[in-house]
């Protein structure tokens, strides 16, 4: 991790770097320390002692601070912050064993990534404070963490969420979002592994510039050197690559590109700046047979600084299985890892200093986040790529989503002249590119949501597949409408579709999101309020969503988790009623909207 020298302070260096940050807090300290004072102070000693020498040294975390009811700590990752963090609460229910409940220590644990200025003894900074303040709402025994940390993790792998929405925090002027984290039960899948398909087929057009973000895989040094672990390093690399490339906001360069940049002696750097790649993947093998190790990098090609790495075993026979767990979980995290940094570079820099992939990248991902500020944010940044590359296509398409998402949020009753916005956006990319199958599909979730046409909207899907078959937006909208139609099962195969096409998608809780809308139009209610709850975990205020989650339950007998379920619809949408619900059906899809809102009804949803 890169730093930058400040100067002296109190005899000690202080340097600048980007740390994740974890405040422990022990809770009901006051009354413990009144009641219990020598046998807590014992106990609690004993357990920071027990972080210090046996947790932190796992994890390459600092203890920056003990206090007498609490720790600061650091690490440069927030996996190993967040392991950290489930192993404290874990070993600190030890020294509770034979305790009565009243002379329990138990944790609340906040979490934050932040730029922080440092020294050998201590950190200081605004971020200090905010990892505090969400340390005080955790929950006793729990992990609240910002979505800088969520940006991080892999749900479901690194830990479970809970999306507690914009929370407003002490001595913090702007709510925060918070999430709440607990470990995977043992036993648990992981989302998204096994599956094995081709990446998507690209249209490049001679007028429409790239944005998307490059990414260029090194081939993973066999560090033995000998014929087997060559031939392992370059299976383990190509299968990464592959993974990667069904990312579709992502170009990454093929190998023997690469390699023909290797023949020519460039290093790592002189590849990026050849082939335009923002971000390099390096890996390095070690070991033979069942003990090889596998460390990788993500590396940020304009500064060299390593923005991500790690090590895990890696056994050759499971590399090779269809259904092996490695490789997604590997790529999962680099795009994870990616998505946190190009959000970042978009939060501190003027938008005229950033590449054009950058922005329109974290414009993409802000206009799904929770927080309005950022969805705003998401069209300004879409406005000045229109302005710095008028002919470009796909930025006029994705304004006439974010036109779209501002009524699917709740955000705006819409009229006629929103319509004409998000369609006027819409014309203006298929003029500039007639086979653009984004632009085309825009088109058609113009025509479900605003503009109701599902016959129109039916006419521009089959163009927009017929343009690229393997356009994973193309396959979500036509799920929309294949629900408005009352196709089920024809909306779920379209679901799954776009996400077998996309399986480690950024926006991988919008895709459940709508999977679970086709699940309901498929009457698969278990797949329904499944993926709607995955999605609601990362995104707890999206009104479809809660809406299919509770249509499930009512039909799975659930009857007072749809009441909950209804009660956040109307929190997010106080004058919801079913009047309206059902008269905003497209023309072609008043049926199942009916349907539907009959299992409204039944929990608690008033009618108007």
């Amino acid at each position: 991790m890169s730093t930058s020298l400040l100067g002296e302070r109190s005899g000690s260096e202080t340097w600048r770097s980007r740390r994740v940050l974890a405040v422990v807090d022990v809770v009901e300290s006051v009354r413990l320390m009144q009641a219990h004072e020598d046998d807590v102070i014992a106990r609690w000693r004993g357990f920071v002692n027990e972080v210090r020498t046996e947790v932190l040294p796992e994890t390459s975390g600092r203890m920056v601070k003990s206090l007498g009811d609490g720790m600061l700590l650091e690490f440069e990752y927030a996996p190993r912050a967040l392991a950290s963090a489930f192993e404290m609460q874990r070993r600190v229910a030890r020294w509770n064993e034979g305790f009565d409940e009243d002379r329990r220590i138990q944790l609340r644990v906040g979490l934050h990534v932040a730029e922080v200025v440092a020294d050998e003894i201590d950190v200081y900074g605004a971020g200090v404070n905010l990892a505090a303040r969400l340390a005080g709402v955790a929950r006793p025994g729990g992990v609240a963490a910002s979505v800088e940390i969520v940006d991080e993790v892999l749900p479901g792998v690194d830990a479970q969420l809970e999306d507690a929405g914009l929370c407003y925090l002490k001595h913090i002027a702007e709510p925060v979002q918070v999430y709440h984290l607990a470990p995977v039960p043992e036993g648990l899948p992981m989302v998204g592994a096994g599956l094995s398909i081709a990446p998507p087929a690209v249209r490049p057009t001679a007028s429409e510039p790239s944005l998307a973000v490059c990414v260029a895989v090194l081939p993973i040094a066999a560090t033995a050197g000998d014929d087997e672990q060559s031939t392992l390093a370059a299976v383990a690399g190509d299968i990464l690559l592959t993974r990667l490339a069904t990312v579709p906001m992502l170009r990454v360069i093929s190998r023997l590109s690469i390699e023909q940049y290797r023949l020519r002696g460039l290093d790592p750097a002189g590849i990026a700046s050849h082939c335009g790649a923002s971000y390099l993947v390096a890996g390095r093998l070690h070991g033979r047979g069942r003990q090889c190790l596998l460390f990788l990098e993500l590396i940020d090609a304009a500064s060299q600084e390593v923005l991500w790495a790690d090590s895990l075993p890696l056994d050759p026979a499971s590399l090779l299985r269809r259904d092996e767990d490695v490789t997604p979980g590997l790529a999962q995290v680099l795009v994870d890892h990616i998505v946190s940094h190009q959000l970042r570079r978009v939060a501190v820099s003027p938008l005229p200093n950033l590449a054009s992939q950058t922005l329109q990248f974290s414009a993409i991902y802000l206009m799904h986040r929770q927080a309005r500020a950022q969805f705003d944010q998401s069209r300004e940044v879409l406005e000045h790529l229109v302005d710095r590359h008028p002919k470009a296509s796909a930025p006029h398409a994705w304004l006439a989503k974010w036109h779209v998402l501002r009524v699917t949020k709740g955000w705006i009753v819409p009229t006629g002249a929103d319509g004409a916005k998000a369609l006027g956006h819409v014309h203006r990319a298929l003029d500039l590119n007639p086979d653009s199958a984004l632009a085309m599909a825009m088109d058609a979730f113009v025509h479900c949501h605003m503009l109701p046409d599902l016959a129109l909207a039916e006419q521009r899907l089959a163009q927009a597949l017929d343009l690229d078959p393997n356009e994973p937006w193309s396959w979500l909208v036509r799920s929309t409408l294949e629900s408005h139609l009352g196709h089920g099962e024809q909306a779920w195969f379209c679901a799954q579709r776009a996400r077998e096409l996309s399986p480690m998608d950024p926006l991988k809780h919008y895709y459940d999101s709508l999977g679970a809308s086709a699940a309901v139009a498929a009457e698969r209610w278990i797949d329904a309020d499944r993926l709607g709850r995955l999605s609601l975990s990362k995104d707890s205020r999206h009104l479809p969503t809660l809406r299919a989650v509770a249509i499930a339950q009512v039909h799975l007998g659930h009857l007072d988790a749809a009441r909950t379920t209804v009660g956040k619809v109307l929190q997010v949408q106080p004058d919801f009623t079913l009047s309206r619900y059902v008269a905003s059906a497209p023309p072609g899809g008043e049926t199942i909207r009916k349907r539907w809102a009959e299992a409204l009804r039944e929990a608690g949803a008033p009618v108007g």
